[in-house]
């Protein structure tokens, strides 16, 4: 089966942010077919969209298979439109790229917002998913997201997982954000290492080198926002005994089928978190 993929990035490897352009393709191939990006606002009009997005130091290869591998677990119905979203947060040498990616993933995000507001003004709704940096990309892209008719706000669902951003944005520089969407969603684990201790000191350099948030909290995807939220904020907190670390939440990003783990912690509880969170199904997990 096929995968939609809005893409942000020039190349396959490293490379610049570009103008987003459509493609489809198929996870464990590393050839897109490039589509006309117009039609988007056909195959979508009238219904529900989910646009879902990967993390940090993903190549577009990786970034094809783990958001394909996703849209088949989600087995779409016929009134949904799926599309994963790529974007350069990848480097040639891997990680030692995370300070200057700031800049990057706020402008993949608002030519993403930009494209939301032209090619999906006839769909049902709009839904969001991210893992890790990606929930970056997401926030800025919902924060310039425009009223749209018929609609009680322009986004529906906004799910992050591992987000790795700060965990006051929404009090902050994303302060808007809640009040753009009906329900946010916040998934998080307190065994994440890479939030833990990876994610301080990236966005200390970070900030050095001109991001706007701050360098002295933490991350939203280690334990939830910090602080009052409004009603509409929905924090999701993973035991600690399920030891889930930054690797846990999406499909893996190898060429293969990959098969369902027969023992927790596992992708599969945390990318149907993510489905039901799209579809307001009653959530099952993670457990008290």
């Amino acid at each position: 089966m096929a995968t939609y993929y809005i893409c942000l990035r020039r190349d396959m490897r490293a490379g610049p942010v570009s103008e987003p352009w459509l493609a489809e393709g198929r996870p464990g191939h590393d050839t897109l077919k490039k589509l006309d990006i117009n039609e988007l606002s056909n195959k979508c009009r009238g219904k529900d969209i989910l646009l879902a997005t990967h993390g940090f130091n993903v190549t577009g290869q990786e970034g094809i298979n783990a958001l394909g591998w996703l849209d088949q677990r989600l087995a779409i119905r016929s009134n949904e439109f799926y599309c994963g979203v790529l974007w350069p947060g990848d480097w040639w040498i891997p990680a030692i790229n995370y300070s200057f990616e700031a800049a990057d993933v706020v402008k993949a995000g608002q030519h993403l917002a930009k494209l939301c507001n032209t090619q999906f003004v006839q769909a049902r709704s709009l839904s969001f998913l991210s893992h890790s940096l990606g929930g970056r990309l997401i926030l800025e892209t919902v924060k310039w997201l425009k009223p749209v008719p018929g609609r009680d706000r322009p986004a529906r669902i906004v799910c992050l997982t591992a987000a790795a951003v700060d965990n006051d944005c929404l009090r902050r520089q994303y302060a808007t954000v809640p009040g753009q969407c009906v329900s946010f969603i916040n998934l998080a684990s307190s065994k994440d290492k890479v939030l833990k201790i990876a994610y301080p000191a990236g966005d200390f350099w970070s900030d050095i080198f001109g991001d706007n948030d701050s360098p002295w909290t933490g991350a939203l995807g280690l334990r939830g926002p910090k602080g009052t939220t409004p009603i509409n904020v929905r924090p999701n907190q993973i035991p600690d005994r399920l030891g889930y670390g930054h690797g846990n939440y999406l499909p893996p990003s190898s060429n293969t089928t990959p098969p369902i783990p027969a023992q927790q912690p596992s992708w599969v509880d945390a990318s149907d978190f993510m489905i039901r969170a799209f579809r307001e199904e009653p959530q099952i997990w993670p457990p008290n």
